[in-house]
């Protein structure tokens, strides 16, 4: 009867187990449970359904916490740990920290113990995980890893290997991909087309881009990009009618150069997750006063240096727009990205420019960013006196009180070591002045003329004690 209890409490386990993976969005991260032959003590199997059960009350951080503990008991088994991991995993996806989801999912691979299947998944959710963290290399290499290990290839994977081929630049490489990703799709929409017509470009296929083009005039013939395109491939007149996808087509060709198809383009490249190509096209337009220096044009610029993960870019963008415009929303985009660069000191100076110069839609965020500002720059105190003022606007109240309280902590954590540091010292220095006390004295010994022993101080001990071994006014009653 117990054997049957346990037996049915695991069922229950599991149970639970494929309910709270299925809850995750269809367009999100898959997930396995356990083959038939792999089981869970129920000492480990209870724990679980408690984790999984605050899962499904939204209590991530509880269940994060109660992964971790049953990890560091040490008393797993291999397929109990690479099940809790492949769980905690979860939850650090569901708690936004993605890096830390991978890192389980991959420790939960090396175990082995989950079988094929289960780790072709784990290697999927990472290997899109990485991807949307920009680490291309890391994302295509763990997906590419599970296919060849026998993962299906769904659409949804074939395009965002494809996107990510593209971000690299490795057009070779991600060109099957974004045909699989063309082929497999259900409904193909326009990004579908879009990403095949993106590859065909930068590998010069011109006979496919025509195929293409047609393609998609035949399906949105209310679309006058496609149509410009076809006829230019065709070496047609006058069906101008741009497009995004065209305009690519066309840029490369030289057939762009009025402001506002060229605008259109680099909003194209990053509206499909291609800031930096974006970027340096709007970059070098801007410099041929083919797209004209605006504030607004700048801001766009910036935006999309931002998007890349491009500082250095950005930056001279950002000042140039903060120095001409003066307005504040402007210091603060340059705050930002000096922020984000560690230029903490720069950045407190925008911030406080941002301030001064007005139109700051949350004040009360902004002076937060003074404080995290000078919190980088150790400047504790300062830190606090901008968090206190961020306490004024509700929206940002939560947040400030926070920091507040967390430096306090830190600063007691910081004083409490410090006088330990002068509580040892000063224990070290009364143990050596008993020993010289007891000591007899010698002929090069030193007394006052009330006959008072007078002792040659090491230097630490300097700091507390005078010539006599009396404890300095400053040090009076410290122990």
């Amino acid at each position: 009867m117990m054997g049957q209890t346990r037996h049915a409490g695991w069922a229950g386990v599991l149970s639970a187990f494929a309910l709270i993976l299925a809850a995750a969005p269809a367009s999100a991260l898959e997930f396995q449970t356990a083959e038939e032959n792999q089981v869970l003590r129920p000492r480990v199997g209870d724990q679980i359904l408690r984790y999984i059960e605050a899962e499904q009350e939204g209590l991530w951080l509880d269940a994060a916490n109660g992964y971790t503990a049953l990890l560091e008991e040490g008393r797993l088994q291999p397929f109990e740990e690479a099940t809790v991991l492949q769980l905690r995993g979860r939850v650090f996806y569901e708690l936004e920290q993605p890096l830390r989801a991978v890192e389980d999912w991959q420790r939960a691979i090396d175990l082995g113990a989950l079988g094929v299947d289960a780790d072709n998944t784990l290697r999927l959710n990472a290997g899109q995980l990485l991807i949307g963290e920009a680490d291309y290399g890391g994302g295509t290499h763990m997906i590419e890893t599970a296919l060849a290990l026998g993962a299906p290839l769904s659409a949804d994977i074939a395009m965002r290997m494809a996107q990510a081929y593209g971000q690299m630049e490795d057009y070779a490489s991600g060109l099957p991909f974004a045909r699989q990703a063309f082929d497999l799709a259900d409904n193909r929409r326009q990004n579908h087309y879009s990403l095949l017509l993106f590859y065909f470009e930068n590998l010069g296929m011109e006979g496919d881009q025509l195929a293409l083009i047609v393609d998609m005039v035949e399906r949105w013939p209310e679309e006058k990009r496609y149509w410009s395109r076809w006829a230019a491939l065709l070496g047609r007149q006058d069906r101008v009618e741009e497009a995004f996808n065209v305009n690519v087509i066309m840029y490369n060709n030289g057939l762009l150069s009025e402001n506002d198809e060229l605008i259109r383009l680099v909003q194209y490249y990053a509206f499909n997750g291609y800031p930096y190509r974006a970027a340096d096209i709007m970059s070098r337009e801007i410099n041929s006063g083919r797209i004209e220096e605006t504030p607004d044009h700048l801001r766009m610029l910036a935006s999309y240096w931002r998007q890349a993960r491009e500082w250095d870019r950005a930056l001279p963008v950002l000042h140039r727009v903060a120095t001409t415009t003066g307005f504040g929303p402007d210091y603060e985009a340059l705050g930002e990205a000096l922020y984000q660069r560690a230029e903490y000191a720069e950045a407190e100076v925008m911030f406080q420019q941002a301030l001064e110069q007005g139109n700051i839609r949350r004040p009360g965020d902004t002076m937060t960013l003074i404080g995290n500002a000078r919190y980088e720059q150790h400047d504790f105190v300062g830190a606090i006196d901008a968090f206190e003022r961020a306490l004024s606007w509700e929206y940002s109240r939560a947040t400030a009180q926070g920091w507040i309280d967390f430096i306090e902590r830190r600063i007691a954590i910081i004083r409490r070591g410090e006088e330990l540091v002068h509580v040892t010292a000063i224990e070290r220095c009364e143990i050596w002045l008993e020993a010289e006390r007891r000591s007899v004295p010698t002929d090069e010994t030193e007394f006052t003329d009330d006959n008072r022993r007078v002792f040659e101080l090491p230097s630490e001990c300097g700091t507390y004690f005078n010539r006599l071994g009396e404890r300095l006014p400053d040090w009076q009653g410290f122990l």
